[in-house]
């Protein structure tokens, strides 16, 4: 058992396991991960069948969830919690032996035993001898003066004086910076993992003027964690306006989208201009306004009528699309793709079918909108026929509800991130590092001397708990010259 503790003690597994997780990273952040849509500049190189296959079988396309970043990570946090409770076992007996000398320099009284006023009895002899007798045979108060002065000019700003004992210390308050920054390194490591299991990333188009409710079923889940819950009264979002070329005090700021969020009473909670650098943010939630484009709107509703879903979805244009833009072409199909999720994981797919004038999409064409519908497989093998569908009409699905089309309009893609640690962390943060900071800045100190009568000698002790330029040779060496120079003049006058 102590060998495992002495292991998770260790400095050097603590190097290697951060050596390795940044590694990793780096490795994660170079293949493409699920849900997250990124081109990496690597694709030429993932695309060899080899190097996808071994990809696939490790599953890197989920990097920071897999064993072999999360074995590391608890590895870490083990290694963490261990070096937490070594340091913390340091400063105890550290701050005992401070205790001990100060309980000693106040028990001068007759009620104390002997062994109490015995100065190595408690120090166990772990003092040093100064090599000089004192001619008293005592610690005279003149000789604790003349020790308290050279103290106070080796920078042992504390200065304590007993009727057998002369002491000085330094930032002993210091001891536990340490011990400190280890405790809210472990709470980080913690407070990680939490909001991971807690976390939301969602994607949520929204068009000018439509409020939507931030429900599971409105939001395009990006990733979750296995904690997450919807909240039981969800927020509103609405759109107000949006402004492709938005200039905020003389600097243009790009596309922007002037969102309001609301409660479940219709109280409004926030309301904020969003821009890129600029998101939202109420709570736990940040609301970044990413993208600006056409979106084409749907409303699904059941067999009885009732209103199941609202469904906003980007037009995206390809590279064929824009040439064919281009070209003034006559038609250009911009796909969008819906999963109906029924038994035969079926999809509905609109193909929005412009007008072109000049290059460009008609701005009326909003209003006027069609474009051909059809359903197919998941791998967009066509099921039925396509059909024209125009604004307000509807089209069948398979499990007797239909599909109904609201219209064409501008609208601003949002990434929604709901994750409860970010303040924490950013506070448990600059805790750690001003703990850290003093803990490698600080220098606490100690130095006790005293008289062992039994020797007929000055001894002491001295502690550094920091790397320091004054050392324990240096503090015997000024003692003793303190103390010599007093001796000589002690004998002089007596001549």
């Amino acid at each position: 058992m102590r060998k495992l503790y002495r292991f998770f003690c260790s400095a050097r597994l603590a190097i290697v396991l951060l050596v390795y997780l940044g590694l990793f990273s780096i490795v994660g952040t170079f293949i493409p991960q699920t849900g997250q849509g990124i081109e990496s500049p690597i694709n030429a190189f993932l695309e060899v069948p080899l190097v996808a296959s071994i990809v696939a079988r490790l599953g890197l396309h989920d990097a920071f969830s897999t064993p072999f970043f999360v074995i590391p990570v608890l590895l870490l946090l083990l290694n963490t919690c261990a070096c937490t409770i070594k340091r913390i076992q340091t400063a105890r007996a550290r701050q005992a032996l401070v205790r001990s000398i100060q309980d000693f320099v106040k028990n001068t009284d007759s009620t104390v035993s002997d062994d109490e006023k015995n100065v190595d009895y408690l120090f166990m002899n772990k003092g040093k001898a100064l090599g000089i007798e004192d001619s008293d045979g005592s610690l005279s108060s003149d000789t604790r003066y003349r020790i308290a002065g050279t103290l106070r000019g080796l920078m042992f700003k504390k200065i304590q004086e007993g009727q057998n004992i002369v002491w000085g210390s330094t930032s002993l308050w210091t001891l536990f910076a340490s011990p400190v920054f280890h405790i809210l390194l472990v709470v980080i490591l913690v407070v990680i993992f939490g909001g991971r299991i807690n976390r939301l990333e969602a994607m949520l188009v929204a068009q000018p003027g439509v409020s939507y409710s931030l429900t599971e079923e409105n939001l395009s889940v990006q990733s979750r964690g296995v904690w997450y819950r919807f909240s039981s009264a969800p927020k509103t979002l609405t759109v107000l306006s949006i402004e492709n070329d938005y200039v905020l005090d003389g600097q243009a700021r790009g596309s922007a989208a002037d969102i309001v969020i609301k409660d479940s009473g219709g109280r409004v909670i926030k309301s904020q201009v969003t821009y890129v650098n600029r998101p939202l943010t109420y709570g736990s939630h940040m609301i970044h306004a990413y993208d600006v484009g056409l979106s084409a709107r749907f409303e699904r509703y059941s067999v009885d009528n009732v209103k199941l879903q609202s469904i906003t979805e980007p037009i995206n244009l390809s590279g064929d699309d824009l040439e064919m833009i281009a070209e003034n072409a006559a038609h250009v199909f911009l796909p969008i793709r819906i999963e109906i999720q029924d038994e035969e994981g079926s999809y509905f797919v609109f193909h929005l079918m412009p007008d072109i004038v000049d290059g460009a999409i008609v701005p009326g064409n909003k209003i006027d909108a069609y474009g051909l519908v059809t359903l197919t497989d998941s791998e967009m093998n066509p099921l039925v026929e396509s059909e024209v569908i125009e604004v307000g009409q509807s089209y069948p699905l398979p499990d007797g509800g239909y599909m109904r089309f609201v219209g064409v309009d501008e609208a601003v893609s949002l990434l929604i991130a709901d994750d409860w640690s970010v303040l924490p962390l950013y506070i448990l943060s600059t805790m750690a590092i001003i703990a850290l900071a003093v803990a490698l800045l600080a220098s606490p100190r100690l130095c006790a001397v005293w008289y062992d009568e039994a020797r007929g000698e000055f001894r002491y002790l001295a502690r550094f708990y920091r790397p320091h330029a004054l050392d324990s040779a240096q503090v015997a060496q000024a003692l003793t010259k303190s103390l010599s120079q007093g001796d000589n003049d002690q004998r002089q006058e007596r001549g």
